[in-house]
């Protein structure tokens, strides 16, 4: 018996700043805002969200993430 529901579209983990993907979605300033450029340099992980905010952090931040499943 199948309930009518579909599954899931995202999912959301506490993760390090380091397993941050492009395409994630984390809370900043109370809007949930994606990824859109993530690197590792220099001991630092540096990402960008919405092409709005620029934020660098140790890679051992923790972080709330909502991470979209990708349609197969």
């Amino acid at each position: 018996m199948t309930s009518g529901l579909s599954p899931l579209r995202a999912t959301t983990v506490r993760l390090t700043a380091e397993h941050v993907r492009i395409h994630d979605l984390v809370s900043f300033g109370g809007r949930n805002m994606a990824v859109t450029f993530s690197e590792h340099r220099g001991g630092l992980v540096r990402i960008e969200l919405d092409r709005i905010v620029r934020a660098a952090m140790p890679p051992a931040t923790a972080l709330v993430v909502t991470r979209p499943r990708h349609r197969r």
